[in-house]
């Protein structure tokens, strides 16, 4: 049996509010760099990458949960590629529609 989801309104508490998020956007020498927040206190740290900005969060802000953002841009992560030509074509060749 698996386990219930969690109700949106929790989800929506470990998000930090619109105007800690806008102080972390703010800080233009730290573009790039990863912020870690914590979505209670609002306190945050700033580091090169996201693995280091855990660490030092653990550290200094306590256990999480903490919401990370890339200083400057829309995520943290993002893919580039996508589903292009070759792999449509081994698609076809293997016979999935």
């Amino acid at each position: 049996m698996t386990t219930p989801l969690p109700h949106a309104r929790r989800l929506q508490s470990l998000r930090p509010t619109r105007a800690v998020l806008r102080t972390v956007h703010a800080r233009q020498k730290d573009r790039g760099r990863i912020a870690a927040i914590d979505p209670r206190s609002g306190k945050f740290v700033v580091e090169e990458s996201l693995v280091v900005a855990a660490q030092l969060a653990r550290r200094l802000l306590g256990p999480g949960p903490f919401y990370f953002v890339r200083i400057g841009a829309p995520a943290v992560h993002s893919q580039h590629g996508g589903f292009g030509r070759r792999a449509r074509r081994h698609l076809i060749e293997a016979g999935t529609p």
